[in-house]
């Protein structure tokens, strides 16, 4: 291993922990103003650091290493962008004029489905992979998101339902899903229409909006974005079909 790789490694663990220890600290402190500032900043650098490590040594297999599959190691990643406010994403109705397909895997939808973004994707060829309800890798998200299982169940019953009804294929995974994760034109035809990948990091204790999200592309990022389209297929197969009273 090259000595800068090690340095990176070193910095990144450093910085993960330190922000680690600032939200431990603002969890048990009393005084709101304090508290709000160590877990914002302690989720900041908890970013920061995930963002480091995921550049110096991401790969697929690391992130879902029960799928037997080796994965080549992704070096030296080309993003196209890093946003970290949800609200500062390219708008869905103008990503989706360039797109006929999507794929897509998310925890339980539930924004998507409560705000009516599910709707924009009416028409589109599109596969979406949810957590399967009361699985082992959902109740393991109630503290890190800070919902109730109950909540994220009903989240996922509610994005099922709407999406089924915009004619979209919906399967429940049962393992991992870790960052939920957004492939548009994963099947690229024509040349103006390019594949983007979006890939929402989970910080714990953050707010929704304030997530991290990743952007890549097949003009920046090429060969990660197809390690993802790869990873979802694997994903897909691995999935199970949704109970019938959700069909049409």
């Amino acid at each position: 291993m090259k000595k800068t790789s090690i340095i990176i490694l070193l910095f990144s663990i450093v910085i993960l922990l330190f922000g680690a220890v600032l939200i431990i600290l603002g969890n048990y402190n009393n005084d709101i103003l304090y508290k709000n500032l160590f877990i914002q900043f302690g989720g900041v650098f908890l970013g920061i650091g995930t963002i480091s490590l995921i550049i110096e040594y991401a790969t697929v297999n690391d992130f879902f290493e029960r799928l037997s599959a080796r994965a080549d190691k992704v070096r030296n990643m080309n993003i196209e962008a890093v946003i970290t406010d949800r609200n500062n994403l390219q708008p869905l109705p103008e990503i989706l004029q360039n797109c006929n397909e999507v794929w897509a895997a998310w925890h339980t939808g539930g924004e998507m489905a409560s705000t009516g973004k599910i709707n924009y994707f009416k028409g589109k060829r599109m596969k979406l992979i949810l957590l399967k309800k009361d699985c082992d890798a959902l109740s393991a998200l109630e503290k890190p998101v800070n919902s109730p299982l109950e909540r994220m169940n009903r989240d996922i019953e509610n994005c099922t339902r709407k999406a089924v009804e915009n004619g979209i294929d919906v399967r429940w995974f049962s393992n991992s899903i870790v960052n939920s994760f957004t492939i548009f034109n994963p099947k690229r035809v024509l040349p103006w229409k390019k594949s983007v990948l979006q890939i929402e990091l989970i910080i714990p204790y953050m707010e929704v909006v304030q997530r991290f999200t990743l952007v890549f592309s097949d003009y920046r990022g090429k060969e990660f974005l197809k390690n993802y389209i790869e990873l979802f297929q694997t994903m897909w197969d691995d999935s199970d079909e949704i109970p019938r009273r959700f069909k049409r």
